[in-house]
């Protein structure tokens, strides 16, 4: 059941586009040296502190750098540091920086700098979520380009952390007022990064140029514009005459099926490589019949992820074994397994938890109560959720279990999710790349005594999510990983479904187009050329 391309949605399409692009004085493709990208929302430029959330997460890296870079499979990289000591406790980092960079404004960054930024984020309540900012005991200036930063305790994830695009990343002093106050009001958004703004328009475009004191290789570029276009059909119609370059990834999702349209069309191709996320169904213990780790397995059983990404799909992605995906750091093959399709053990599994058609109306039922579960999902941000569902009730419905499909509009999805569990299955996705796998086991699957999990959790899942965050070495951490999604798969905690593709349309006027490790920095945009 390939997605049909909704040829009457695109000619709507056609028209908004057709307007947006007579409000240009002409088309990205028409300029020289200047390259538009598709954003589904706006950048919040103007409000872009590097100690905050306001702003499009993928605008924070565009205009600031990080002390340090997460790579392919968490390897970090040196950025604004370019080496680094760890203590022995893992409680302490001194870092060396370069020595060769201004921000844009042309004021220096040094480690008073750092000091700056860093008082700006730490022991704040907002980032208590982040262990680098809510253990963080002292940031010493050591001398002009050396920082020393003390934790109370040991995070594994410090060095990670330190590479988010927000609210780890380093600005200006004088991107506040009074100037250098950690506490100061917020001005402007102030960097090394590899840009600057030139323009912007809130809600319409963000319009940037190179920074002149870029202290990487500058841009062969004039302008790099992210134009806000938040409809995904409209965004494929201005892909296919040349009104953005660029879209795609998590700056602007491409609608599924559209991807033969793309992948040869005219002026555009694909650009994709394997991602780090994940589709997954959410399953709350709480309901009673999915309390039961049989019916738990059941389900898991009952999904045929080979059928999913094959037929549904269509090659954008792999099918699922375990939660996530092992183009993430310490996520082996062998220790993320998943079940296989077997629906006649679903149906084994049902029956020995007590749930028969007795009544033979095709869904099992146990002491008069039928099987009925609710799955949730939301498409303003994931179009493709809905046929997901329908093929998960399709296959579910083969061993007797009856899902109705909700829709919620967004806001009341993640409501659902993170405030009242108004759900018995919900599809969801997992974080990525520098976010997995230790940020996401801890936002859904980590409890305490006075609070639930999020989505599913036991006391021991819990215990081995904080030896992991202990662990000093990578053999300790691989291991306590392994035993993580063993307990995961064996509980049957959530039902992996897809791993979808990191994908982009590029017109074919762009080249060295290199797409980066991560979701927020998710390409090399510096580094784009006009073919020749």
């Amino acid at each position: 059941m390939k997605i049909k391309t909704t040829w009457i949605i695109l000619m709507v399409a056609a028209a908004a586009i057709a307007g947006c692009a007579q409000q240009s004085s002409k088309p990205a493709s028409s300029e020289a040296k200047v390259i538009t990208v598709a954003s589904s929302t706006d950048s919040g430029i103007s409000r872009l502190d590097a100690a905050s959330y306001e702003g499009m997460m993928q605008a924070y890296p565009i205009i600031y750098d990080s002390l340090v870079e997460y790579g392919a499979k968490g390897e970090i990289q040196p950025a604004l540091a370019e080496s680094w000591e760890i203590s022995p406790d893992g409680k302490a980092y001194t870092f060396h920086l370069r020595k060769d960079v201004l921000f844009s404004d042309g004021t220096p960054f040094n480690a008073e700098a750092v000091k700056f930024s860093v008082q700006r984020w730490a022991n704040k309540p907002e980032h208590d979520w982040l262990l680098t900012s809510k253990n963080m005991k002292s940031v010493e200036v050591l001398d002009e380009f050396t920082v020393k930063l003390t934790f109370t305790q040991h995070n594994d994830l410090t060095l990670t952390e330190l590479s988010y695009p927000r609210p780890f990343r380093i600005m200006s002093p004088t991107s506040v007022e009074p100037a250098g106050d950690p506490e100061g009001k917020f001005v402007k958004a102030i960097g090394t990064a590899a840009w600057v703004l030139d323009e912007y328009k809130q809600d319409v475009q963000t319009v940037l140029k190179p920074n002149p004191n870029y202290w990487g290789k500058k841009s062969g570029m004039d302008k790099l514009t992210f134009k806000v276009v938040p409809d995904a059909h409209t965004r494929v119609l201005a892909a296919q005459n040349g009104t953005i370059d660029i879209a795609g990834g998590e700056v602007s999702k491409i609608p599924l099926e559209s991807l033969t349209l793309l992948k040869n069309g005219e002026k555009t191709k694909l650009v994709a490589q394997k991602g780090t996320a994940s589709y997954f169904l959410v399953v709350n213990g709480e309901n009673a019949a999915l309390a039961d780790k049989k019916v738990r397995q059941a389900l898991n059983y009952a999904v045929d992820k080979q059928s999913i990404a094959h037929h549904l799909f269509d090659g954008a992605g792999s099918p699922a074994s375990g939660i996530l995906p092992a183009t993430n750091a310490y996520v082996s093959e062998g220790g993320n397994q998943g079940y296989p399709y077997n629906p006649e053990m679903a149906k084994q599994l049902l029956s020995e938890a007590g749930w028969t058609d007795a009544n033979r109306d095709g869904t099992v039922e146990k002491e008069g109560k039928s099987l009925i579960l609710s799955l949730v999902l939301q498409t303003e941000e994931f179009p493709e959720w809905k046929p997901l569902a329908e093929a998960v009730q399709d296959q579910l419905s083969r061993v007797g279990i009856h899902a109705e499909i909700k829709v919620l509009e967004q806001a009341s999805y993640y409501d659902a999710l993170w405030k009242n569990k108004d759900y018995d299955l919900l599809i969801y996705r997992s974080y990525a790349d520098a976010f997995n796998p230790l940020s996401f086991l801890r936002a859904l699957f980590y409890q305490t005594n006075e609070i639930p999990a999020v989505a599913f959790g036991t006391d021991r899942l819990s215990a081995l999510i904080d030896r992991a965050a202990a662990a000093l070495t990578n053999e300790e951490r691989f291991q306590t990983y392994d035993e993580i999604f063993r307990l995961m798969k064996e509980e049957a905690m959530s039902v992996p479904l897809f791993y979808p593709d990191d994908l982009f349309v590029v017109n074919n006027r762009i080249s060295d187009v290199q797409l980066g490790a991560t979701t927020f920095k998710p390409m090399a945009w510096e580094k784009l050329r006009l073919a020749e």
